[in-house]
């Protein structure tokens, strides 16, 4: 049981960390997508949830309440 525990903390303390650059890249990436997501939703919220969602109210105060 003891060989057992000590391997599994040489396993766990041998293992790689990851990289500055993996972790630099990877945050870009998100950051990309979420700034693609809020761009398309504030479009879609300026131009179309409006008349949808809102289709008898004032043009303007529709989207004022869409966004």
């Amino acid at each position: 049981m003891s060989t057992t525990i000590s391997e599994t903390a040489v396993a766990s303390s041998s293992t790689e960390r990851d990289s500055l650059g993996e972790i630099i890249s990877a945050s870009m990436v998100g950051t990309a997508i979420e700034f693609y997501d809020n761009y398309c939703y504030s479009i879609a919220a300026a131009t179309y949830f409006s008349a949808v969602f809102f289709p008898k109210s004032d043009p303007v105060v529709g989207t004022l309440q869409s966004l």
